[in-house]
């Protein structure tokens, strides 16, 4: 009952807002404390997501992914890259299909993961002639993009440039089994950041939101018939942020998008409820609740 009636009086206080006795410095700490809350409510939110996400990063599941990726590459091919011009020791074109773990009865898959062929200049047409997603040429490589159906085709000379080395099985292992690591590492300290990254991400995101947010405030708040200026709109804009922000959990909580500009909307209601008809009657603040 205590927190109903907090959160209550923090996005309903018309006296509060018309006597605008608040200062920069009790604003920005209120601003400050009101992200905090909305990163935890946020971290809350994704806590049971994010555990069963570790879970599987620390599981065999993801050691047999790895393992997957790793006998792609077959024992006797050899590929060698030479200033950008690509050279291999099997005949061509040579096909790695895609691994039947991969496969989904959902998904609309090729037969093919990777066809080599540096016997001729890759076309568009090589995709569906070879069934495949990924095509290496001679001096070329590209790639269909399923979800946009389209090709795109690369200069290797331009993209490597005099470079020279030579992939085999065990190079391509070496590769495979450090990347799994730094990434998994990664992953690891990224989540544990993650609520530092949020909470700097959304201070300053709604700092820069209400530079024109202020504006809505302004102009609401003349609506009104109260004479804010810009400043004080700005201000007044941080503690009005309470209900836009439970918004933003709300569609955070159940997953879905909101509808353009319904931020600013919320704000302006917001606004509207804090700032009533200079002919209704507005309760005193209590000495306790100016110095929020």
């Amino acid at each position: 009952m205590k927190l109903w009636t907090w959160v209550k009086d923090q996005v309903y206080r018309p006296a509060f807002f018309v006597e605008q006795s608040f200062t920069l410095k009790q604003g920005l700490k209120f601003y400050a404390g009101l992200i905090g809350v909305l990163v935890i409510a946020q971290v809350v939110i994704a806590l049971p997501g994010t555990v069963r996400f570790v879970h599987e990063i620390l599981s065999e599941r993801w050691d047999r992914e790895v393992a997957n990726v790793t006998e792609l590459f077959p024992e006797e091919l050899e590929l060698t890259v030479k200033q950008g011009v690509v050279s291999t020791n099997v005949d061509e074109p040579y096909t790695l299909p895609i691994p039947i773990e991969w496969r989904t009865t959902e998904a609309d898959m090729p037969e093919n993961l990777l066809v080599i062929d540096t016997t001729r200049a890759i076309s568009t047409s090589d995709f569906t002639r070879h069934d495949t997603w990924f095509i290496l040429g001679e001096q070329s490589a590209g790639f269909y993009n399923a979800e946009k159906s389209e090709y795109r085709i690369y200069d290797l000379t331009r993209l490597l440039g005099r470079e020279t080395f030579t992939v085999d099985e065990s190079t391509y292992s070496n590769f495979v089994a450090q990347a799994s690591r730094y990434l998994k590492l990664t992953i690891l300290i990224g989540l544990c950041l993650m609520p530092f990254i949020l909470y700097g991400w959304y201070f300053v995101g709604y700092l820069v939101y209400l530079i024109l947010g202020a504006v809505v405030v302004l102009l609401v708040a003349r609506y009104r018939e109260y004479s804010l200026s810009y400043g004080r709109a700005y201000l007044t804009g941080l503690f009005l942020l309470p209900l836009p922000l439970g918004y933003h959990l709300l569609l955070s909580f159940f997953g879905v998008m909101g509808m353009p500009f319904a931020f600013t909307l919320v704000l302006t209601i917001a606004t509207l409820l804090n700032f009533p008809k200079k002919s209704t009657p507005v309760p005193a603040v209590e000495p306790e609740k100016e110095k929020e």
